[in-house]
């Protein structure tokens, strides 16, 4: 029984910790949408560098953007 609430008291600490330090769920979801746009232009790219490229760009502008939330 001690085991279980001392298991359960450390991953409180872990998680709240993660949260507190600057976890964002707007964050989080930005930077879900940026790599699932990054994905979808790299498939229509269809194995073109330079298009693969500009898609890198976007997508690193897109996570620029994210910092700022």
């Amino acid at each position: 029984m001690k085991k279980g609430f001392y298991v359960l008291f450390i991953l409180g600490i872990i998680f709240s910790s993660v949260f507190y330090m600057g976890f964002s769920p707007k964050r989080a979801a930005c930077k879900l949408a940026c790599e699932t746009a990054l994905t979808e232009c790299k498939e229509k790219a269809e194995k073109n560098e330079l298009k693969e490229a500009a898609c890198e760009a976007a997508y690193e502008e897109c996570l620029e953007g994210c910092k700022k939330k």
